[in-house]
């Protein structure tokens, strides 16, 4: 690329793929690559899946029309049409958030639900209110306050609200 310094991103940064690997390598030369590993992790991630019987999976769409691509919003406004698979995907989420934050809560500690609509937002925030009365719990969406947000402990949001170029402090 005849730059000094390249900052490359990829979803796959850790693969068992040899293909992958190889291409890792071609594409970013170990001597090239910064490789301090002190960096202080102020987060952690866990992604979660979940199995659906086929009779339900035949109710959920997963495309938009015209692709053959997953999307996320295209199964969220699916599932918001469904009551009961709505409230299995919702008591999903709050087993997430009693096993990850609830149970091992310390003092300042927030959680962040990325969710692809507003209309699961808003869906998702009057069930999490319903069972964690004792939580500060937020939307932070479109237009929603980010000083109101930073005073959550629970924050439901956007990858395109939160999930980009915004900074939650470390309260501590």
């Amino acid at each position: 690329t005849n730059v000094e310094y390249q900052i490359g991103l990829t979803a796959t940064l850790i693969t068992d793929d040899s293909v992958i690997k190889r291409m890792h390598k071609v594409i970013y030369p170990t001597n090239c690559v910064y490789g301090d590993s002190h960096i202080k992790a102020y987060m952690d991630m866990y992604p979660i899946s979940y199995p659906m019987h086929e009779r339900l999976r035949r109710l959920v769409k997963t495309t938009n029309f015209n692709s053959n691509t997953y999307s996320h919003t295209a199964f969220e406004n699916s599932i918001l049409r469904y009551k009961f698979i709505l409230d299995s995907y919702c008591k999903l989420i709050k087993t997430t958030v009693d096993d990850y934050y609830i149970e091992d809560y310390m003092e300042k500690d927030k959680v962040a639900i990325f969710v692809s609509t507003v209309k699961m937002a808003d869906e998702l925030i009057h069930r999490l209110k319903v069972w964690y009365p004792d939580k500060q719990i937020v939307r932070y969406c479109q237009d929603d306050d980010y000083d109101e947000m930073l005073e959550g402990e629970i924050i439901v949001s956007t990858p395109g609200s939160l999930g980009t170029g915004i900074d939650v402090p470390n309260l501590r």
